[in-house]
């Protein structure tokens, strides 16, 4: 029994003295490429699906953080709104009769992956002015 307590003792005490060799360096950037879901509605919860979905099916891929959000309108509607780093690039009013109808998912990943790409564009733009 105590051979068993001092072996597990020298493995935990071996474990500390050794090298992280997974550790991330300590000036590490913020997390990138999150969706984050702000919605609460089911026509809300529905968009944000079809919007994530059609996101990754579309192969986009992107530094920015990007939050779809949602606010009352008058009556069932929901005004539904995606935001790339605080800056809002579309925005739709839908019901949950309409949800489906119009495919607002699909001109919202058109816009956001629009507005990317006039981004990196412009960040090239300046950074050869420089």
């Amino acid at each position: 029994m105590t051979m068993n307590i001092r072996l597990s003792c020298f493995v935990l005490i071996g474990c500390f003295q050794c090298p992280m060799v997974f550790a991330q360096p300590a000036t590490q950037d913020e997390i990138n490429d999150l969706l984050i879901d702000h919605t609460y509605s089911l026509s809300g919860k529905i968009f944000y699906r079809k919007f994530a979905k059609y996101w990754i099916l579309h192969g986009s891929t992107t530094k920015e953080n990007l939050v779809v959000t949602e606010e009352n309108a008058m009556g069932s509607a929901s005004l539904l709104s995606v935001f790339v780093n605080r800056t809002k690039v579309f925005e739709v009013k839908t019901t949950p009769t309409n949800i489906y109808k119009n495919a607002a998912w699909k001109y919202a990943v058109a816009r956001v992956s629009n507005h990317l790409k006039d981004s990196e564009l412009n960040n090239l733009l300046v950074r050869v002015k420089k």
